[in-house]
């Protein structure tokens, strides 16, 4: 019999990341989660952190509720499964639960996406991305 640890593994470790990123996003309201997961047609290379930033920033600057961040981070969680990214920040908007949506929206469109979420205030929201 073979056991895949890998897959065990890597799906506990996600398990448990995300799990933090609930109880974080529940004791601050502010604080907000986005998981990006690539599907088989976008580049699975290691997304680069400064145009994801600026993408973040633009889409904020433009949108007709403005809202302001903090404490940007990009990353790939599991360097072993680049398929899912991870991007954190703090926002002060009185909409945010809309701005987030069409964010994500447009985040997962623009790298091609099969699936996206975003976690704020403890509360994790799956979009599922057709194209």
């Amino acid at each position: 019999m073979k056991i895949k640890t890998h897959a065990v593994s890597s799906s506990i470790f996600a398990k448990v990341i995300n799990d933090l990123i609930i109880k974080d996003s529940k004791s601050d309201e502010s604080y907000v989660c986005i998981i990006l997961s690539l599907s088989s047609n976008s580049d699975k290379s290691l997304l680069p952190t400064v145009r994801v930033n600026n993408d973040i920033r633009e889409f904020l600057c433009l949108s007709p509720t403005k809202g302001s961040i903090s404490n940007l981070l990009c990353t790939h969680q599991n360097i072993e499964n680049p398929d899912h990214y991870y991007i954190k920040f703090n926002i002060n908007n009185d909409l945010v639960d809309e701005i987030l949506f069409k964010l994500v929206c447009n985040l997962g469109l623009k790298y091609k996406c099969g699936w996206c979420s975003y976690i704020y205030r403890g509360i994790s929201r799956d979009i599922q991305l057709h194209y």
